[in-house]
């Protein structure tokens, strides 16, 4: 199960790294969640992705810890490779 958590994270950071704009906000390794820096607001992208059916953390938390237009991203072995790619086709369009 913590491989599916593994592999599922790292897909998701792949797909949106691959996004113009954005970038992981701390280098280093991780596990199953990761923060990513976003081009433009960071609440307007996770209201999107809420229209889609996507729950992110909301950005204020990152804000306090002086992350600007981040977003916290957490992918469990429940998540289908599907999903990861329609999330990441949601933010294409943003």
């Amino acid at each position: 199960m913590a491989e599916i958590n593994l592999e599922n994270a790292h897909a998701l950071a792949d797909r949106l790294l691959a996004i113009e704009g954005y970038r992981l906000a701390v280098s280093g390794s991780f596990f199953n969640e990761f923060v990513v820096h976003v081009p433009g607001s960071a609440e307007r992208i996770r209201a999107r992705l809420a229209e889609h059916g996507f729950q992110v953390e909301d950005p204020a938390g990152l804000r306090s810890l002086g992350l600007e237009n981040a977003l916290r991203f957490a992918v469990t072995e429940k998540r289908l490779l599907q999903e990861i790619d329609q999330l990441a086709r949601v933010l294409e369009g943003v």
